[in-house]
């Protein structure tokens, strides 16, 4: 069943839904030209038409769920958790194209943000660390912006001690629960990164 489920949310939903619209809408002019019955399909999908428009807006405009579908943000986000993200917190943009229209507000430090990125077509749900021009260091799981060391301290129960070990990080006025690796990684070994403007 847990693989049937993710097949379904791996499917393009937005297009799906943006295609029903589509259809629906066509029959409902249809059906204001030429009256049909009810229990005609053209009938039947024009009666989807406002609650297809009503979902889509709200879809696209307003909020979107996502599932979480890694380990990457827990504690915070645990996999599987659903979240409803707030669509025009940084702008509008049209449905399956992912144009932006509209530009409101940019990221700030300690947002979590769920994005497509350009090579590829799962999202991902990330916090915000480093804005542009930002030099952004990892060292044995340390963090530093523009060579500011993000506090970071061990909670005292831990809830799943083993190879990593839950903390309270600082970003520099933003807090939040964290997991950091007892034994770093590569890449948290030692990282380092000029974000670029418009990142």
């Amino acid at each position: 069943r847990r693989v049937l489920f993710r097949s379904i949310l791996d499917l393009n939903f937005e297009l799906i839904l943006t295609l029903a619209f589509l259809l629906c809408g066509i029959c409902w002019l249809l059906n204001k030209r030429i009256n049909h019955d009810e229990d005609s399909l053209v009938g039947f999908l024009a009666s989807l038409a406002p609650i297809l428009t009503l979902v889509l807006i709200l879809r696209s405009f307003v909020v979107e769920p996502f599932q979480i579908p890694s380990k990457s943000m827990e504690p915070t986000l645990k996999v599987g958790d659903f979240i409803l993200v707030n669509k025009w917190t940084y702008g509008i943009k049209l449905p399956v194209l992912r144009t932006q229209v509209l530009d409101i507000s940019s990221p700030e430090r300690g947002d979590v943000v769920v994005f497509f990125p350009p090579h590829e077509e799962r999202y991902f749900i990330k916090r915000v660390v480093g804005l542009p021009g930002d030099k952004v260091n990892v060292v044995k799981g340390v963090l530093y912006i523009n060579g500011q060391k993000a506090s970071q301290q061990a909670l005292p129960e831990q809830p799943d001690p083993g190879r990593s070990v839950v903390m309270q990080e600082d970003l520099q006025g933003v807090e939040h629960l964290m997991k950091r690796r007892l034994t770093p990684t590569r890449l948290s070994l030692n990282y380092s990164i000029i974000v670029p403007q418009g990142h």
